[in-house]
């Protein structure tokens, strides 16, 4: 029996929730199982075009999203690998909310400092304060602080 028998992922299409994919797999020893949470905020498809066509049907969108999530964590983890969950919402809430099905939490933080983190607030401090689980934070990797304070 594997010490975490159900690992929650956190993921918003960024190379570090890629990474802390990856952790949750070492950290479940291919025994336990993985779900991998994507949360749609309700204010964030005004903001992101990514999203396209979606904006006003919130179940056309969640399933959308749902299939582009599905598609990219095979691509990491292969078929079967992990459950993949779309919800719209508050994240650090919904997110705590999976929790409550799950062993633990594995998740990293966006990096934002100053008036960005002000503003906006930290999911991954939300998600600690509420989950009923415990929840591992990954640092930004190195890597990737670099190319963002380069502009790359």
């Amino acid at each position: 029996m594997a010490f975490f028998e159900h690992v929650l992922v956190p993921h918003d299409f960024s190379a570090a929730a890629d990474e802390a994919v990856q952790a949750a797999i070492a950290l479940a020893a291919g025994q336990g199982d993985l779900t991998v949470v994507h949360v749609i905020a309700p204010f964030y498809p005004l903001r992101d075009l990514t999203y396209g066509p979606y904006l006003l049907d919130a179940k056309a969108l969640e399933q959308q999203v749902l299939v582009r999530l599905e598609r990219h964590i095979e691509s990491l983890v292969g078929r079967n690998g992990a459950r993949c969950l779309v919800t719209t919402g508050n994240p650090g809430q919904r997110i705590a909310d999976a929790a409550r099905q799950a062993s633990c939490v594995v998740m990293t933080t966006s990096g934002r400092t100053g008036a960005a983190h002000a503003l906006i607030g930290s999911v991954a401090e939300r998600v600690v304060r509420l989950s009923p689980v415990p929840v591992l934070v990954l640092p930004r990797s190195r890597k990737r602080a670099r190319r963002r304070s380069h502009g790359r």
